[in-house]
């Protein structure tokens, strides 16, 4: 018997061309899964699939529209034939490439990640395979485990995805975050609770307080400190940065370089200053990595074994003591604006705003700003910063708060 289902589909042409839908899933086949979602998580990535931006992979194709989103907690409702792992009532977490299951990733595995090209995770229910699901830790609530796909996992590889599964890395190394997304967040904690010593780099002061809450040792403020390499060398002593989370792109990469200890890892994740180079001189990439004879890895998210490691190691995050409440509606979604958006009781949305704009926190309350409705954004802003300093993981530093549930079947 069919379930029947409400999704919201993109046909990649921004916010307001996302559309809610009704949808009949069919029942499970061999081999697969059907959960009831309860949480979706967003990250920088969605909002480019569903602008049609989402086009530097090249095994990554674009049908006529997609279901968005790729990170999700939810409870399994029935199971195929022959499945053995899963059964009616477990909490599971969806894996952002299902197909890289452990080893290096694939061509053919990425062209058949969650939420672009295969449909994704913005839906009441989903049929997925056995084996693309993880098990949600315990401890954690349905929006907590939710955030975990790709952020965090993200950053999990970054510190130890060079290393034997089973041996994390960090302990007594100088560990380089750029900007304080939720890649960066993440990352941050997870080297602190390694051993670390953590240099982060952000545009804003305020930022960077929120960020010595959380544990960073050092802080760099690249307005004020445009050669922000050197502060890095300084801060290290002319050692230089082990690990490097180079999340800047085209106008840090070759700063990255520069600051980098010798035989060091730069882990290219993201380009938040653009996908292309910024001068018409492109760096000497073969000698810049042979000087320092460094490593340099791309990388995308990790694969299933890597994320139960990390899920192992998570500790219970600290609860916020205080939140303000707004209500928020579809409409208002825009880049950089929305944090959370509650669809219906069992769907909640955890925007992840890779710019801290304008907040103000008193650690460890987190903090919700509403912009007036007279604002340049005809919407309702709503910020959240958990700045709980013992979390091993910020969870995107979207967690726990509630606001005004809007009904996803109106």
């Amino acid at each position: 018997m069919s379930t029947a289902a409400h999704q919201f589909v993109s046909h990649f042409d921004g916010i307001d061309g996302l559309k809610k839908v009704k949808a009949q899933v069919s029942p499970p086949g061999s081999g697969e899964v059907l959960v009831e979602i309860h949480s979706v998580s967003l990250n920088y990535r969605d909002m480019e699939v569903i602008r049609g931006e989402y086009n530097h992979h090249r095994a990554i194709g674009q049908g006529p529209n997609i279901v968005p989103c790729s990170d999700m907690c939810g409870v399994v409702k029935n199971v195929g034939q022959d499945v053995t792992k899963w059964k009616v009532g477990d909490r599971v977490l969806s894996t952002f490439i299902p197909d890289h299951q452990t080893g290096q990733l694939t061509e053919s595995a990425v062209s058949k990640g969650v939420g672009l090209p295969l449909p994704g995770v913005l839906a009441t229910h989903r049929i997925f395979a056995d084996y693309a699901l993880i098990k949600a830790p315990e401890h954690m609530s349905d929006q907590e485990a939710s955030t975990l796909t790709i952020a965090s996992v993200t950053a999990w590889m970054g510190i130890n995805g060079m290393r034997p599964l089973g041996q994390n890395g960090g302990q007594d190394e100088y560990v380089l975050l750029q900007g304080t997304g939720g890649v960066g967040i993440s990352a941050l904690q997870i080297a602190k609770a390694s051993g670390a010593k953590v240099i982060i780099t952000s545009s804003s002061d305020e930022k960077l307080e929120l960020a010595k809450q959380l544990g960073a040792d050092f802080r760099i403020n690249y307005r004020k400190a445009p050669d922000w390499e050197k502060s890095v060398m300084d801060v290290t002593k002319d050692h230089g940065a082990d690990i490097i989370l180079e999340t800047g792109g085209a106008e840090t990469i070759l700063k990255s370089f520069q600051c980098a200890a010798y035989g060091g890892l730069i882990n290219c994740i993201g380009y938040t200053s653009g996908k292309g180079s910024t001068t018409g001189d492109l760096p000497n990439i073969n000698l810049l990595t042979l000087s320092k004879t460094l490593t340099l890895k791309g990388i995308i998210n990790g694969p299933t074994d890597r994320f139960e490691e990390m899920c192992l190691r998570l500790m219970r995050p600290k609860r916020p003591s205080n939140f303000w409440r707004a209500g928020l509606t579809l409409e208002s979604w825009s880049f950089r604006s929305i944090n959370r958006l509650h669809l219906q009781p069992w769907i909640l949305i955890s925007w992840l705003v890779s710019d801290l704009n304008s907040f103000k926190c008193s650690p460890p309350v987190s903090v919700a700003l509403a912009a007036q409705a007279n604002e340049k954004q005809p919407c309702t802003i709503v910020y959240f910063y958990h700045v709980a300093i013992d979390l091993i993981f910020a969870l995107e530093i979207l967690l726990y708060i509630e606001i005004l549930r809007v009904p996803l079947c109106s």
